[in-house]
């Protein structure tokens, strides 16, 4: 094989000339050796630059290349010393440099260099390990780290339109910060916290920044006023919609009442009204016992009695301490509670009831009027029941179906387990409201709550005005949005006139977040992946070694 030929196998350029190869025997190691030398006449001074062509001496190194198909390469490269011939240079004797085949002192070649790295920046350490082992090119994991923190930062353009975003190293406690070009679709940097006085810095050596796109946070609103105040900052659409939710979530949550009522049983099958009118004749049926005769409570509803007084304790000690004239931050230290749990005790008009655990719903709910059925009519054979409901579509497995049998073999219990309950949370009816399209479902609820609090119609048609806004932008959003700010103002909803308050004073970014089409949905993206690769690494990895790899192409 011509020596041009291997040499483009083996993927080099530098004048090199093979001297000769060793092929192992089969019953050797299954290794390729390459002996070579370079050919150049010349090398310059590392130092001062100058040719020499005075050879001072002759050595040589050893080199692992990229694997030639199922074998490992090694080559075998003899190297020249040169006396540098510049008199002031401080170094006399040099050795020829290689070029792009490998660097000086290297082990390997910088194909191999190369290929490591890119393992390492996709992979990580243990997982780059042992792909690299697959792939014929053995290294430990501490060398592929290694080699990812050894990668310098590439060259990219000046960056024009930028999205800033939050990322947690430890959810709640420790927070980072994630630049990103919207317009190249690339992670221009990661900064190790969130505040205001890193970003303002990283913005000023970048003073060719014209728009900054970020969320509704004012860590990051002051950052760019204080390092781009040229640049336009936009609110994030997808952020507003969110404070929206969360206004009418407020809101909902002072009428529980309503949505207890407009709560329904989960009907999704053919025989769901049957199923339906079983459970509320079950749980008639279980009430008059209980009337009849009272048992004793068992251990849960000893606890849950307990908790249910303690926490009607703590509504009355707040709004006590309210009333003689406490701050909200002054209650939460005094009482040892959360800032957001005194402003929603406040906020109710009755004591919160906590939310009800959903139970599970089953397979064999869908089957639960034609058990009962066959239950009266004295069929209490559990294999004959199961080979019924299997050939009228059941796909649970035995286990689960018998447990469903329980309660029907024990006196004073429930006959069957009661369907699933829908459980209308104020942020699901919140989420379901700013919806365009809506399931059947759904659009019924809204409709009986609609019907139940005129409050709340006048809420939904705010909050559905203000997501047309968002949907439809257009060059005259910020006439618009002043209208809408008006209406929600004068709904005197306490949620929805905080929210509207909050627009006016991040007025432009929130008009530009109208009118222009630059989002953060692109850095949400880029989050992630930043997540995706910190969980890999177990969250043991430091700061430098993440910023590497979710900076790597």
């Amino acid at each position: 094989m011509p020596e041009d030929t291997l040499l483009r196998l083996l993927n080099h350029t530098h004048p090199l000339r093979i001297l000769y190869i060793e092929i192992p025997a089969e019953n050797e190691m299954d290794c390729l050796t390459f002996c070579m030398q370079s050919i150049t006449r010349r090398a310059c001074c590392p130092l001062c630059g100058r040719p020499s062509g005075k050879v001072h001496s002759r050595y040589s190194r050893a080199l692992t290349d990229l694997p030639l198909g199922a074998r490992t390469v090694q080559i075998i490269l003899a190297v020249r010393r040169f006396c540098c011939r510049t008199r002031s240079c401080p170094r006399k004797i040099f050795c020829e440099r290689l070029g792009e085949f490998a660097r000086a002192y290297a082990r390997r070649t910088t194909c191999m260099h190369q290929a490591l790295q890119h393992i390492g920046q996709s992979e990580g350490g243990r997982p780059g390990s042992r792909l690299a082992e697959d792939l014929g090119l053995p290294s430990s994991r501490m060398t592929l780290l290694r080699l990812v923190r050894s990668t310098g930062d590439q060259a990219v353009p000046a960056p024009t339109v930028v999205g800033v975003d939050d990322f947690a190293f430890r959810r709640g406690r420790t927070y980072g910060t994630i630049l990103y070009d919207l317009e190249r679709h690339q992670v221009l940097d990661l900064l190790p916290d969130r505040s205001a006085e890193s970003l303002a810095q990283w913005l000023r050596a970048r003073p060719g920044i014209r728009i900054i796109s970020r969320d509704r946070g004012g860590i990051y609103a002051q950052g760019a006023r204080e390092g781009a105040p040229q640049a336009q900052q936009v609110a994030d659409r997808w952020h507003m919609v969110e404070n929206l939710a969360e206004a009418l979530a407020r809101f909902l949550s002072q009428c529980q009442n309503d949505l207890r009522a407009a709560a329904v049983p989960a009907c999704d099958t053919v025989e769901s009204a049957s199923t339906a009118s079983v459970h509320h004749a079950t749980v008639a049926s279980a009430e008059n016992a209980s009337d009849s005769r009272t048992a004793p409570l068992n251990r849960a509803e000893q606890a849950r009695q307990s908790h249910r007084a303690a926490r009607r304790i703590r509504y009355e000690t707040v709004h006590r301490l309210h009333a003689e004239g406490h701050t909200n931050t002054q209650i939460a230290a005094h009482l040892r509670m959360g800032a957001s749990t005194v402003c929603k005790f406040l906020r109710a008009k009755s004591v919160p009831e906590r939310a009800e655990r959903r139970p599970a719903p089953t397979k064999a709910n869908a089957f639960a009027a034609y058990v009962r059925q066959r239950w009266d009519e004295g069929c209490r054979d559990g294999r004959q029941l199961l080979a019924e409901v299997r050939e009228r579509g059941y796909t649970g497995c035995q286990s689960s179906f018998y447990r469903s049998l329980v309660p029907l073999r024990q006196e004073g219990q429930p006959h069957f387990l009661p369907p699933a309950i829908h459980r209308v949370s104020p942020r699901h009816v919140a989420s379901v409201l700013l919806k365009q399209k809506r399931k059947p479902q759904e659009q019924a609820l809204v409709e009986r709550l609609l019907e139940q609090n005129p409050l709340l119609r006048v809420a939904a048609t705010v909050a559905e005005g203000f997501v047309r806004l968002v949907r439809h932008r257009s060059n005259q959003a910020e006439a618009a949005l002043e209208s809408w700010v008006e209406e929600a103002i004068a709904s005197a909803i306490p949620a929805l006139v905080s929210f509207a308050r909050g627009l006016r004073e991040d007025w432009s970014a929130v008009v530009a977040g109208l009118s222009l089409s630059w989002s953060n949905g692109p850095v949400e993206g880029a989050v992630n992946r930043l997540k995706m690769i910190k969980r890999q690494m177990f969250g043991r990895a430091n700061f430098d070694l993440l910023r590497r790899r979710v900076l790597a192409p």
